[in-house]
């Protein structure tokens, strides 16, 4: 399947695809109930406002979801001692165009996934497995 360089006429499209994913993650990683009166979960419809952020809790500790129009979806550290601006992605894939007008998510390498939930699940647990073998000092 040959990947495709992107133009203009794509970034709506892109749009669309990212705002459903933003559904999609969050029926699977909901808004973590303590910042539901927060502005980063705040009113954003998950089809309009760029970027969409969210927090959610998985294994103690709060991460937060930020999908961005371009068609990017990161997984960071919400609130960490270490990394008070700017934390590190945990999980981040972005989309691009393949022949057929095709839209895929690819991961940071460019290869594409064939994404279902199930597997964005597994990809993202298997991110925060490393990020808590790496933060309790046990890496496997």
């Amino acid at each position: 399947m040959k990947k495709i360089q992107l133009e203009l006429v794509d970034f709506p499209i892109l749009s669309q695809v990212a705002g459903k994913m933003a559904k999609d993650i969050r029926a699977l990683y909901p808004v973590y109930e303590d910042t539901l009166n927060t502005q980063t979960a705040s009113s954003k419809d998950t089809e309009g406002d760029f970027p969409i952020r969210w927090k959610s809790q998985i294994n103690d500790y709060l991460f937060e979801w930020v999908i961005s129009e371009m068609g990017s979806m990161t997984l960071r550290l919400s609130e960490h001692v270490r990394f008070k601006r700017n934390p590190p992605p945990i999980f981040y894939l972005s989309l691009g165009k393949y022949e057929g007008d095709k839209y895929l998510w690819e991961d940071p390498d460019g290869t594409p996934l064939d994404l279902t939930l199930d597997l964005l699940k597994e990809l993202v647990n298997q991110k925060v497995k490393l990020f808590l073998a790496s933060e309790i000092g046990n890496p496997e």
